[in-house]
């Protein structure tokens, strides 16, 4: 166990042992299931210190109140369970928690419902809770909107719909909309036309147990879209950095409003992990695109790992070679819209390719 491991071990223990002081251990449980928890508080601590350098963490209100509204308790039914006042629940989370989500995730927070949106965003969420399939199929997205307001309670009870009564079970919630409650899922294109048809024979609002008032399928190219990152739609294969790479293995990040995602390369004969950075420039047209190779589970990358950045008509355009011991490669450029290019890694005769458009 390496000391990231160690050090989010031990979070996960204080943690415990504060809910069952506070008697709110099966909330925790409850939210524990459905959200990278430690990981999420982990990182508030992490921001708050960096907010309020005076400040020693997250404070008793801050891990009770987020505790319970990723546990699926409403904002409104938190103060039925005695712990707070009415008074100091209607300020205290716009005060001191709102900022907080808002620091984190770069988004502005003003409710509950954004503070939900915003962590499904940035990959707090689990996927389909426990219950994701692991599949090669092709992938699509499928935009289900629907005449419920954004809660816990309600995402839960939308995965359990699709999983027990629809019988789908390769989606995962990605993107939440306010308004009508419009929820963006990426699954097998087998299961998202499933629903579809569901949909067009009258069916699904039935089947969900919810006012179905839109529903559209978005297939998902091979080639990598990464405009379509900034809406939170990725291909199969792409994770949460955090998911693959230690928080210290990665250089610092050059833009606070950038998309990140991570893929783990086997195919070579070490297995090592692509990271690709978007970022929509604010005084052009472009965008900022940022490559970074590390190693996975090992120190270095393999010697003479070559890293090339080719246009789509495949003439070399950027190129990093690993030397002896080196922790990461990078290369950083700037694209148009529309604009392709191919990622190729090379190592010992062999090479991977992915190819993105932006």
């Amino acid at each position: 166990m390496n000391t990231t491991q160690e050090d989010e071990e031990k979070y996960k223990i204080q943690l415990l042992k504060f809910y069952q002081e506070e008697n709110l251990q099966d909330h925790y449980k409850e939210a524990e299931c459905k959200w990278y928890i430690v990981k999420l508080f982990q990182d508030l601590e992490a921001q708050k210190k960096n907010d309020e350098p005076r400040q020693k963490g997250l404070g008793k209100f801050e891990k009770k109140y987020l505790c319970l509204l990723l546990a699926g308790i409403k904002q409104q039914e938190i103060s039925n369970l005695n712990i707070y006042s009415t008074k100091s629940l209607g300020s205290e989370p716009s005060r001191k928690i709102y900022p907080l989500i808002g620091n984190l995730t770069g988004k502005k927070i003003n409710s509950s419902e954004d503070i939900l949106i915003s962590l499904v965003d940035k990959g707090y969420r689990k996927s389909c809770g426990l219950y994701r399939k692991v599949t090669n199929e092709k992938q699509a997205l499928i935009i289900v909107k629907c005449e419920a307001e954004i809660s816990e309670a309600s995402l839960t009870h939308l995965e359990m719909q699709f999983k027990n009564v629809i019988e789908v079970d390769t989606l995962f919630l990605n993107h939440i909309t306010k308004g009508c409650m419009k929820t963006y899922w990426q699954g097998s294109q087998a299961d998202c036309a499933k629903i579809e048809a569901l949909y067009n024979l009258g069916l699904l609002s039935e089947r969900l147990g919810v006012p179905v008032l839109e529903v559209r399928v978005i297939p998902i190219e091979e080639r990598n879209i990464l405009t379509q990152w900034l809406e939170n739609i990725f291909n199969q294969g792409w994770q949460v950095v955090e998911e693959l790479l230690n928080p210290q293995q990665l250089i610092p990040t050059t833009w606070s409003d950038q998309i990140k995602r991570a893929k783990l390369i086997t195919d070579l004969t070490q297995q090592i992990v692509l990271v690709i950075t978007i970022r929509e420039r604010e005084t052009s047209p472009q965008f900022n695109i940022g490559i970074e190779v590390y190693p996975k589970d090992q120190q270095a990358l393999p010697k003479d790992l070559t890293l090339q950045m080719l246009t789509d008509e495949e003439n070399i355009s950027l190129q990093a070679i690993a030397l002896e011991n080196a922790p990461y490669i990078e290369c950083r450029f700037n694209c148009d819209y529309e604009d392709k290019f191919i990622i190729k890694l090379i190592e010992s005769g062999i090479e991977v390719r992915e190819y993105f458009t932006i």
